[in-house]
């Protein structure tokens, strides 16, 4: 009996002793399918990330609270351009991370970002990069999880993805679409950026040649941007000292190397906004982040000074139209529904604000008041947006008279 004891006890310390050498016991903090099952449709829902392929089809990806965390996941769809919105179901696998309770929130809230982004009424991903936690000894560790779910039916079943050639716990930088093809920006095993396609109806993932996309030296985290329009798209690669790497889909449908907007006049990072696949619009600064002057900058134009650039051919040159003037010293452009017509975020005075132009940037005036990161059109009249509300969180806006006026949108079942 001694002898049988002995060996009990020795087992035990056996298999506690390998528990801790190969990753030990996983704490288990989602022990629900917590967003569909807590989470009332009629709670107050805080949008993450939206996308509307048309005026009236919609997902939103958000959070309400909920009774097991501080906070919970939920996407929420519309057929009628907002009026009403149902609750959809996602996958345990899914919230099951992106739900995780970290400090008095949760890893969806703390990561490099989670989106939500459909082509059309039935092809749609949820993406983003999470930050995911294991527990074991008293001892938390955490690492980047990548996360890519598909629909291929409006959001009724989700599928998880693992496309080819990038990292396991890499940031994914951007995912876009065109009529046929999807495209997602992510790191790389070797910290190099890698590009993957896929057709939009279904997942067949892979690879894309491109020219080496190596990551910045030095500066900020590494950030990547692609912007598309029909069969021509953009792509750039850098962080807060500059565009590293750059590349044009041309019309063989070929990635190939690229000069973008602002490289000439001082290499600040900007992503290029798209009216269609020949107009495209930027806002440079001049000497770049770190305000040196510059040989081929606008006669007249001072290091630091912010410029209005256009283009009329694809991206193939950008001329200089005017000097933007604020008071903040920052400007960024949004959207261009159509050529001309641009909104712009600056600071005029009183805090970052969203400015519409409806010559060029001649005459512009305010037509929303706080920071706005994300605006899309659907078409000339119909856009929405990811703003940032005076209480720290985020609202959605919508307009339907193309951009003079803007609405917060109310998510109603």
């Amino acid at each position: 009996m001694r002898l049988r004891l002995i060996t009990f006890f020795l087992v035990v310390i056996a298999v506690i002793v390998l528990l801790y050498a190969f990753g030990g016991v996983r704490k288990n903090l989602t022990n629900q399918a917590s967003s569909n099952l807590n989470g009332s449709p009629s709670a107050r829902f805080t949008p993450i990330s939206t996308s509307f392929p048309t005026a009236t089809r919609g997902w939103v990806l958000g959070t309400v609270r909920c009774s097991v965390r501080p906070a919970c996941v939920q996407l929420r769809s519309t057929r009628d351009g907002g009026t009403a919105w149902t609750l959809k179901t996602l996958p345990r696998a899914l919230l099951t991370p992106v739900d995780q309770k970290y400090h008095n929130s949760i890893a969806a809230l703390n990561s490099s970002g989670l989106n939500v982004r459909f082509a059309n009424a039935r092809d749609g991903w949820i993406y983003g990069t999470v930050a995911n936690f294991d527990y074991f000894g008293g001892i938390t560790t955490s690492r980047w999880l990548v996360l890519l779910w598909s629909t291929h039916d409006g959001g009724a079943t989700w599928t998880k993805v693992n496309p080819p050639g990038l990292a396991s716990q890499g940031p994914i930088y951007d995912l876009e679409v065109s009529n046929y093809e999807a495209y997602l920006l992510g790191e790389g095993p070797k910290f190099t950026a890698v590009l993957v396609e896929s057709p939009v109806h279904n997942d067949h993932w892979n690879v894309v040649t491109t020219p080496p996309l190596q990551p910045p030296v030095g500066g900020s985290e590494t950030s990547g941007n692609i912007a598309v329009s029909g069969h021509a798209g953009w792509l750039v690669e850098g962080n807060d000292r500059g565009i590293t790497e750059s590349l044009r889909l041309n019309r063989e449908g070929q990635w190939t190397a690229w000069s973008p907007p602002c490289t000439s006049v001082g290499d600040s990072y900007v992503v290029p906004v798209v009216s269609d696949a020949r107009h495209l619009v930027a806002v440079c600064e001049i000497g770049g982040v770190f305000s040196q002057p510059s040989p081929t900058a606008p006669p007249g134009a001072t290091p630091g000074s912010w410029w209005l650039y256009v283009s009329n051919n694809a991206g193939s040159n950008f001329h200089a139209v005017r000097k933007l003037h604020g008071a903040g010293g920052y400007f960024s452009a949004l959207a261009s529904p159509i050529p001309d017509v641009f909104f712009f975020q600056y600071d005029l005075g009183s805090g970052l604000e969203l400015v519409m132009s409806r010559d060029a940037g001649k005459h512009a005036h305010v037509v929303f008041h706080g920071p706005v990161t994300y605006l899309h059109f659907v078409n000339t009249t119909d856009a929405i947006g990811i703003a940032e509300s005076p209480s720290d969180t985020y609202e959605m806006i919508v307009t339907h008279d193309g951009g003079r006026s803007w609405t917060v949108q109310r998510f109603t079942s």
